[in-house]
């Protein structure tokens, strides 16, 4: 699922796709907050601030629409 949410997160940041098609298909949110430490912890593991970028950068976009009071569906 991960992998998943990095691709489609490298598919909005290159722009293939909009970000309020993502958010009304799968806004995210809940994945990231859960994952978020572990993540951030494999990268100072690893000294890889890279890792999972895509899916960060996917969850900051989908945060935006949270707040911005874009609907789901």
């Amino acid at each position: 699922m991960l992998n998943t949410v990095e691709l489609l997160g490298l598919l909005l940041r290159r722009k293939v796709v909009g970000a309020d098609f993502l958010y009304e298909v799968f806004p995210g949110l809940g994945l990231w907050e859960k994952v978020k430490p572990v993540v951030e912890g494999e990268r100072k593991r690893h000294g890889v601030p890279r890792i999972f970028e895509c899916f960060e950068y996917y969850y900051n976009e989908m945060k935006k629409r949270e707040q911005e009071g874009v609907k789901n569906g």
